[in-house]
């Protein structure tokens, strides 16, 4: 692994933020920033839709009334999950993130809360890594920071809470871990497509292995826009709940998955409703009678 990463988190602020600053929807022409049910990333305000523009301005008169009222935690460390893998019973997986092609454009990744009004951090990734797994799952995270606040509207006695992942000016800190067997999501069982989507998920892809005694090798690229969520347990200062995060990805073309499939079974790609995560769930399919 090349450990040469200079690349440095990038705060992008929250709505919140910018109405304490004293700046209004007619002050953001250039500016970027991370608003809940407006795109939920971050963009320019002049890249607004009018029903997104509308609703921000709705937004933020709600928001004028409120004020900071204390600190839950400030910058305490969390670990973001980029990708995880697992492999098929039997075979093998591998994930890789390649930045040595001139033609490769670098992954721009963005973490922030998916709901609230704080805001998130954004940064490059630029050093290549690959990871593999076979019995179980193999997992590639990034080390990231939350900042919570409490507020509190000075006439009607609202709260609302400002969670904030902010790693302003923090290099890239990664780890690598196995993941048990026991935390596959769908615990690695053959099962259907009517039963994946009665789960939640969205099949992608489906590769037929039934009539196969040999293996067979699957390498997946995209390059549209990645986007997953995450959880972050309780255990932080002050907070009694888990907090629901989400990352997206953009100019992944970087990525790739490898899968070896044995024979004897059929497997479906996918994900969880909604989600577009940068690898796949890889299952067996029960036989088909």
């Amino acid at each position: 692994m090349d450990q040469q990463d200079q690349a440095r988190w990038e705060y992008v602020p929250g709505l919140l933020e910018l109405v304490e600053q004293g700046i209004g929807p007619q002050d953001l022409a250039g500016r970027e920033f991370i608003a809940p049910q407006v795109r939920s990333v971050s963009h320019a305000a002049e890249q607004l839709l009018p029903a997104e523009r509308s609703r921000l301005e709705r937004m933020w008169d709600w928001l004028k009334g409120f004020r900071r009222e204390s600190t839950l935690c400030e910058r305490h460390p969390i670990w973001v999950p980029i990708a995880e893998i697992w492999a098929a019973p039997g075979g093998s997986a591998e994930f890789a993130y390649k930045v040595d092609s001139q033609q490769e454009s670098q992954a721009e990744m963005t973490v922030f809360s998916l709901a609230g009004f704080g805001g998130g951090s954004r940064r490059q990734l630029t050093t290549a890594v690959r990871i593999s797994a076979s019995s179980s799952g193999a997992a590639y995270d990034i080390r990231a920071f939350l900042t919570v606040y409490r507020y509190a509207n000075q006439n009607t006695g609202e709260e609302i809470y400002s969670v904030n992942v902010d790693c302003a000016g923090e290099f890239g800190e990664y780890r690598s871990r196995d993941v048990e067997i026991g935390e596959h999501p769908l615990h690695g069982s053959p099962t259907d497509q009517s039963q994946l989507r009665d789960a939640g998920y969205t099949v992608s892809r489906v590769e037929r292995c039934a009539g196969r005694t040999g293996n067979t090798e699957v390498t997946l690229r995209d390059e549209t826009l990645r986007s997953w969520k995450f959880s972050v347990s309780p255990g932080l200062p002050l907070l009694h709940t888990s907090l629901k995060l989400g990352a997206t990805c953009q100019r992944t073309k970087a990525f790739e998955s490898k899968f070896v499939l044995p024979g004897g079974h059929d497997y479906a790609f996918c994900a969880a409703r909604g989600e577009a995560p940068i690898v796949p769930l890889c299952v067996p399919l029960a036989a088909q009678e």
